[in-house]
């Protein structure tokens, strides 16, 4: 796995379960640009050259996204969530990109290219996808060339026979990534990580944007 890619996962599960001071449990969490207290559901910026997941109070959010026009060291986030019924129903695309598990999530960055992530019991793994295979990705459904690099992802659903696919920000998918980390057990997961799974993409379902829409934004 590359190390920008392990930098964003480990944070990224950080983000998901915010640690909390040792001498005070009950302490918010802070803006790890300006150290100012900020609410649970809070936005996030990708810190491009260490690979880092950054939360970010409002205003810092605000600033580091408005100077990524301009070469900044930091990427917003987006909120867009989509529904991509579509795709997660093409077996023929799957087939050809090979993935070879019923969770993963793709993620283009913008130095080293397309790679799909596999989320499980012992962390995440990827695999770099050819050149080749992502034109046709894009070609047979062009919503893939409005993925913005580094800060959104395809992420994908296809276990115990579900056929489930969405476009959604990043930090999704690291939440994913926590969950299954933490709380598979055994060779199968157990009942609980199977009922959080479950819970996880009814949310998603819950607040995806319809295919048919236009692409936007909703509230996280």
């Amino acid at each position: 796995m590359t190390g920008r890619l392990r930098g964003l996962i480990r944070r990224g599960a950080t983000a998901a379960a915010p640690p909390r001071s040792a001498d005070d449990p009950g302490a918010p969490e802070r803006c790890d640009l300006c150290a100012t207290p900020i609410p649970p559901e809070h936005q996030h910026l990708v810190e491009l050259s260490a690979g880092l997941l950054r939360c970010a109070c409002r205003p810092c959010a605000m600033v580091l996204d408005l100077s990524a026009t301009h070469g900044g060291r930091y990427r917003l986030v987006p909120e867009r969530l989509q529904a991509l019924p579509e795709l997660a129903h093409d077996d023929a695309v799957w087939e050809t990109l090979r993935i070879p598990v019923a969770l993963a999530f793709l993620v283009r960055h913008s130095e080293s290219g397309p790679v799909a992530v596999f989320p499980g019991a012992l962390g995440p793994t990827d695999a770099t996808i050819d050149p080749p295979e992502w034109s046709a990705l894009e070609a047979a459904h062009p919503v893939i060339r409005e993925l913005q690099s580094d800060v959104e992802a395809v992420l994908v659903n296809r276990a115990r026979g579900a056929r489930d696919c969405w476009l959604v920000p990043i930090d999704v998918c690291y939440r994913l990534v926590a969950l299954l980390r933490g709380e598979w057990k055994g060779l199968s997961g157990g009942d609980t990580v199977w009922e959080k799974l479950d819970l996880f993409f009814d949310d998603l379902r819950r607040r995806a944007a319809p295919a048919s829409s236009e692409p936007g934004e909703v509230a996280r």
